[in-house]
């Protein structure tokens, strides 16, 4: 049986909306603040990772399962420019960048719950959220609308529609953390393939530097290949893990993921040019208490998007959304059962 229950709930934001999503092997919860993915069980097992507390959830540091924009990752103080304008960038989160938006971007908004649906093969909902011209120093007044679908094959479809009235960057993804094991308070006995050649080699302030083949490196995953001896090869650089972006070849599956003791694989596919995996390199500030450690490599991101500050450099894309074009962009995250 497929249903949608809705909620409103006053939290330490105000008052925001919590919508279920269910079907007979999953369920998934939204909320409106951050059009964000609270939680994610699959056949009853949680493999979302995120604070358990609502409250502590929707303003957490770490963007758990959020929409962030305008811009994913980080862009370069002190300015981008399009066209002949110029804009100002100011810094949030790291030295001379801007991460994730700003520190009101999307990830802190609360958008417009505008449509629920129950289909035959799927449930879905909508947020919107119209973002005000220079919100954050981006220009143009910009309309976004996010879908989620919880598909009966164990999927779900993240949909990003966007319009805007200027010229504007925009580059949206969802920042949901997985960890698929039953047993582990880490990934480290998880496997991953992705379908990249290449990444984005960046400094250790993770400015990107150049595009990079992966051959005979620890970010070759072409394969499937054991998550922690290829995390283990990282241990002695300043990231301690993976917070790089890999360059998508379009060959799908993106991503595929797995775990010894998980009852599925998780599979990617995706639209964008890119895939950005942090695999949770620092303790968690904001408390996971599901897991008896202090969150360090508890889980892995998927964050398909374009390459993050790609409008600095002549070789990335740059993200630009034109006056009266529409932005369209499809995130599949899927659960296949191994048994």
């Amino acid at each position: 049986m497929q249903n949608i229950i809705k909620e409103k709930k006053l939290t330490s934001v105000g008052t925001i909306d919590v919508v279920t999503l269910k079907n007979d092997t999953m369920e998934v919860i939204l909320t409106s603040y951050g059009a964000a993915v609270y939680q994610v069980f699959v056949r009853g097992h949680l493999v979302s990772v995120q604070p358990l507390d609502l409250n502590t959830f929707l303003t957490a540091k770490y963007y758990y399962g959020k929409t962030v924009g305008r811009t994913s990752g980080r862009l370069i103080c002190p300015d981008f420019q399009i066209g002949q304008n110029i804009y100002p960038i100011t810094e949030h989160r790291g030295d001379g960048v801007k991460l994730h938006g700003g520190p009101r971007g999307f990830s802190f908004r609360n958008f417009q719950l505008i449509k629920e649906r129950i289909l035959t093969e799927e449930v879905l909902v909508q947020f919107k959220y119209d973002s005000k011209h220079l919100e954050e120093e981006y220009p143009g007044n910009l309309s976004l609308i996010v879908t989620y679908r919880l598909t009966k094959s164990q999927g779900l479809i993240i949909e990003f529609d966007a319009t805007t009235d200027m010229d504007t960057l925009c580059n949206i993804t969802n920042h949901l953390y997985f960890n698929l094991s039953t047993k582990r308070p880490d990934v480290l006995d998880h496997s991953m393939q992705i379908s990249a050649n290449q990444y984005l080699e960046i400094d250790d302030l993770l400015k990107p530097k150049q595009k990079t083949n992966v051959e005979g490196l620890p970010f070759d995953l072409r394969q499937m290949k054991h998550l922690g001896k290829q995390m283990e090869l990282m241990k002695d650089t300043s990231f301690e893990g993976f917070d790089h972006t890999w360059l998508l070849s379009g060959q799908l599956p993106s991503v595929v993921v797995d775990e010894p003791s998980s009852p599925v694989k998780l599979v990617c596919e995706t639209d964008y040019p890119a895939v950005v995996i942090f695999t949770h390199n620092q303790p968690s500030p904001d408390g996971l208490p599901q897991f008896p450690t202090d969150g360090k490599h508890s889980a892995f991101t998927l964050e398909c998007q374009f390459e993050p500050g790609g409008i600095h450099f002549p070789f990335l894309n740059h993200a630009i959304l034109r006056k009266n074009e529409k932005y369209h962009h499809v995130i599949k995250y899927l659960f296949v059962n191994k048994d």
